[in-house]
């Protein structure tokens, strides 16, 4: 079966995570610096609709699947790093300086 996901440009590492749940698929991007480049649900896993996640390819976000969440480890506004949840439904996970709408400290 093919995996038609919106890649980012490049031939970077690719992988496809799937949640402990079995509810997502994370398509991930980069063995250095990896970004999470998007998600699908797997209520139906022969129709697969892939949707872009983050797409900004400077986004360290090294990371796994929890729920309906993308918690990482980030450099992005935090030099030494810091651990981010970010939703699987975010409209702006590119963006954190969305605040809450879209990244959040876990707790």
């Amino acid at each position: 079966m093919a995996v038609d996901v919106p890649w980012l440009p490049g031939d970077d590492y690719r992988a496809v995570v799937a949640s402990a749940d079995g509810r997502h698929a994370v398509a991930v991007q980069g063995l250095f610096a990896p970004v999470p480049v998007a998600v699908t649900k797997l209520h139906d896993p022969t129709n697969l609709a892939w949707r872009e996640f983050v797409t900004d390819a400077s986004l360290n976000l090294a990371g796994f699947l929890v729920g309906n969440e993308w918690i990482a480890v980030t450099d992005a506004g935090a030099p030494r790093g810091r651990v981010v949840a970010i939703g699987l439904n975010s409209t702006t996970p590119d963006d954190p300086a969305r605040g809450a709408r879209s990244w959040r400290r876990p707790t």
